[in-house]
């Protein structure tokens, strides 16, 4: 019976045969490879096993630790002359010892925008300021004069704001006579990195982190970095998420080592410890703005990078919220915005950073913020992120105004803005000259109903560190700690006047909103 079968459709195999085995000369070689907007795919989940636990405790505070970085040159030749080719930021291995834990084969890349822009040749800083002259075309950052055609980085098609064309004084004077932090290849112990720890090792992790920054200091404070450790400290005073940050000693290949601030780089240890319910990380990129741009995730590859739960979930909830904003009606903004975002953490974070002088938060030019959504409240949260330019601008500047280099621009509600037209009630979303944006922060400060919660919040966070002097408190902690341990980096002299410079402002913002509120 077997043979009659066989002999009835053998031919049938052979065909099978045949074209299984055309098929394997073919791809049989060939990689299948999973396309996702996410920029890695693995599922894998880190595990104790890849946890390197270290020594002492990267994030405590009390300590100044000690990180030591050795890399190839001809890496860092490589690296370097990928960056001015087309910008792209490459990834080099390098081997890192922290607090005396050597750890082999991490990855290492450049880290920012503005501060690295002066490697590109021909000038570079916010809007094509040297970044190495530490002034921004003879004004001091945070007050002063803006050059002709610089000022801040400005959107495709984006004018010049008048006063800029003419050089005129942004409003309002320098606070503290701040500067930019000189970057030079010559220094690489003084650029702005992005530490990785499972670049090379998959899923490693360092203390639960898998990268951290090593941050360029600037603003106010460009040596010593006061100015973002004291409003990280703030913002997490004053309930909202953030990242923690320690002063560590930085040396590459034998330099002589250099005070630098780590901070970290919200992830999955980052979600963890600041909520309670489960949800996806976003981090919103200086190359985008707060823009809806129809249904297909790949439209906004510039604009948004999520950061956790890559192969679980997708971009659709940050899709979903930028539509809602962009087309609901005023009425419809007001009767369901607290079905989208947190109201009071919203609050809450739009008030600190108007209190801290901060106009490069998610609606300034660097769009600096993270997203964080609730699966189980199916909220949003808004999580600060680069404060290095808080604390410099015009003290006066009151809850509704808006900052800028120096300067409280436009009042929100329909005043016309100096130089840059004006931000129209229920919309728009621009600050002066076109300059950033956000449509959601400009809706929700346009709408009366809104304007009472934000009012109220941003009372008891005035009221709680700035009248109440928890501010002035936790700057004189954090100078202890620089004139008591750091100073075999620093001079004393510098730290005392960058803790008076700030002092002088903490006391200035507080009389200077009384009346205000």
């Amino acid at each position: 019976m077997f043979t009659l079968r066989w002999r009835r459709n053998w031919k049938l195999v052979a065909v099978y045969v045949a074209g299984l085995v055309a098929l394997v000369g073919l791809f049989g070689s060939a990689r299948v490879v999973a396309v996702t907007s996410s920029d890695r795919t693995a599922n894998e989940q880190p595990n104790d096993k890849n946890n390197i636990n270290g020594t002492v405790d990267l994030w405590d505070a009390d300590v100044l630790h000690t990180i030591e970085v050795r890399f190839d040159s001809a890496d860092y030749t490589r690296m370097l002359a990928a960056f001015r080719a087309d910008g792209s930021k490459t990834y080099i291995e390098a081997d890192i010892t922290i607090d005396g834990t050597k750890i082999e084969s991490v990855g290492l890349r450049l880290k920012g925008n503005s501060t690295l822009r002066s490697l590109l040749g021909g000038g570079g800083g916010i809007g094509g300021a040297p970044v190495g002259g530490g002034q921004l075309g003879g004004g001091q950052l945070g007050g002063g004069q803006v050059p002709p055609g610089g000022g801040q980085a400005r959107p495709p098609g984006a004018s010049i704001p008048q006063q800029q064309q003419q050089g005129g004084a942004v409003p309002g004077g320098p606070i503290g006579g701040g500067t930019t932090t000189t970057v030079s290849t010559d220094q690489p112990e003084k650029l702005p990195w992005l530490i990785q720890f499972d670049e090379f090792v998959k899923n490693r992790r360092y203390q639960g982190q898998k990268e951290i920054a090593v941050r360029p200091s600037a603003g106010v404070t460009p040596t010593t970095a006061l100015n973002e450790v004291l409003s990280l400290q703030l913002i997490a005073m004053a309930g909202e998420p953030s990242e923690r940050s320690a002063y560590s000693s930085f040396a590459v290949n034998g330099t002589k080592p250099t005070l630098r601030l780590v901070l970290e780089q919200p992830g999955d240890e980052f979600a963890g410890d600041n909520f309670d319910d489960e949800g996806v990380l976003y981090k919103s990129l200086s190359t985008g703005r707060f823009q809806y741009l129809g249904e297909d995730p790949l439209a906004y590859s510039n604009a948004y990078r999520q950061i956790t739960q890559k192969n679980e979930h997708d971009l659709a909830p940050v899709i979903k919220l930028l539509k809602w904003v962009t087309d609901a009606s005023d009425a419809e903004f007001e009767a369901d915005l607290d079905k989208h975002v947190d109201v009071a953490s919203l609050a809450r974070y739009v008030a600190l950073h108007n209190l801290l002088l901060d106009f490069d938060d998610m609606s300034g030019p660097g769009q600096n913020s993270y997203l964080w959504y609730n699966l189980e409240t199916k909220l949003f949260t808004i999580i600060s992120w680069d404060v290095n330019l808080s604390l410099s601008g015009t003290l006066t500047q009151g809850p509704l105004d808006a900052g800028g280099f120096g300067g409280a621009g436009a009042r929100i509600g329909g005043t016309a803005v100096p130089g840059g037209g004006a931000i129209p009630p229920g919309g728009g979303g621009a600050i002066p000259g076109g300059l950033g944006g956000n449509l959601l922060k400009t809706r929700f400060l346009a709408s009366a109903k809104f304007q009472q919660v934000y009012l109220q919040e941003y009372r008891k966070i005035y009221d709680d560190l700035m009248v109440g002097g928890r501010a002035l408190t936790a700057l004189a902690n954090v100078e202890k700690f620089l004139t008591s341990k750091a100073t075999s980096l620093i001079d004393t002299a510098t730290i005392t006047a960058d803790a008076q410079r700030l002092r002088q402002t903490l006391t200035g913002r507080t009389e200077g909103l009384k009346g205000k509120l």
